[in-house]
């Protein structure tokens, strides 16, 4: 699954149980909102126009579109800087986001997220985590750290995303550096590890990195944690792992198109809607993903679950990825694009 390839009026509200014939237009993500949250959303309050695209890529590409219709957009918060730039989403003014009435539930980390000099550009939604799949039935020793994926044994049996950021991030994070390192080519051996990695990888994909562990291609994947508990589930011979060095978390976000001026009201019921409890019990439970709320609805089997609640120590060595400065990404991109050989489908 093509996850995330990083790119370059205010009526009152009313949270009743009386339904109205207001209908809202929703482009969202295909698997993020279980169907059971969408149907008593329905019940509660109005019916919604909810369409789904498979990628957060297929998103963007949405809402590039000036005739798109819907009134609230998922993205995922690589592509927000690239959104406000190019004009094509309004901000949650403080009339608006007063409106979201658990907007004061999302953490700190949550809502600087989504802040850009003092304005709100996003209500994220929904989370998760770079990770490490391997088969455990095939790999004797097993993967707990970035750098394992440097063992000998492992030489052209590990699949990886095709993102510069993600490879080159898991890189200095298994030197002990941040996702957000300056200057990174002068670090002391860092060229040399990426170099190292770089020969370990058979092949790089975008959409496509996931069936070599099925059919005995590769041994280990680096990809999104979306898609790799997704496997594990098919599969019970692949282990999924978080690194405990820490790793890059992503996040889906609600935005509101330029077109949404006309639905704001309902607009900002159904984003409110996706924080309380309920929903986000459900998220966390009914998807692949967790929810940004830490809704005491959600069951304790799915407490338990160390890829969706990564313990506390791995969780604050790990970082978002999405707010790199330009000069930092070009870096990373000229780095990336000079790799040897360079392979990605």
């Amino acid at each position: 699954m093509l996850r995330r390839t990083f790119l370059f009026a205010s009526a009152a509200i009313a949270l009743s149980g009386c339904a109205t014939s207001t209908n809202l237009s929703v482009l969202g993500l295909a698997g993020a909102i279980p169907s059971r949250s969408l149907k008593s959303f329905e019940q509660k309050h109005f019916k919604l126009d909810y369409k789904i695209e498979a990628s957060p890529a297929d998103l963007w590409q949405r809402l590039q579109n000036p005739e798109l219709p819907a009134g609230v957009v998922s993205l995922g918060d690589s592509w927000l800087n690239l959104a406000i730039a190019q004009k094509l989403i309004l901000p949650f003014r403080p009339e608006l986001l007063t409106q979201v009435t658990n907007w004061h539930k999302l953490s700190p980390q949550w809502q600087a997220l989504v802040t850009r000099q003092g304005e709100v550009w996003g209500i994220p939604y929904r989370w998760g985590t770079t990770a490490i799949a391997y088969r455990q039935d095939k790999v004797p020793i097993p993967i707990t750290s970035w750098a394992d994926l440097w063992r000998p044994e492992l030489n052209h049996k590990i699949t990886a995303i095709a993102d510069a950021h993600e490879i080159l991030g898991l890189v200095l994070k298994k030197s002990g550096y941040s996702y957000h390192a300056q200057q990174i080519a002068n670090l002391p051996d860092f060229l040399s590890n990426l170099n190292s990695l770089h020969r370990q990888i058979l092949a790089y994909s975008s959409d496509a990195y996931l069936q070599p562990l099925l059919i005995d291609d590769a041994l280990v994947a680096v990809g999104w944690s979306v898609d790799l508990v997704r496997l594990a589930r098919q599969n019970p011979n692949i282990q999924v792992v978080i690194p405990q060095e820490g790793t890059a978390l992503w996040a889906d976000l609600w935005v509101l198109p330029q077109q949404s001026k006309t639905q704001l009201s309902s607009a900002l019921t159904w984003i409110d809607a996706t924080l309380n409890d309920e929903i986000s019990a459900e998220i966390a439970a009914l998807t692949d993903a967790n929810s940004v709320i830490a809704s005491p609805q959600i069951p304790a089997s799915v407490r338990g679950d160390r890829i969706k609640f990564p313990a506390a120590k791995i969780l604050a060595e790990s970082e978002f990825i999405s707010n790199l400065s330009q000069a930092q990404v070009q870096e990373r991109l000229q780095i990336w694009q000079n790799l040897p050989s360079f392979r990605q489908s």
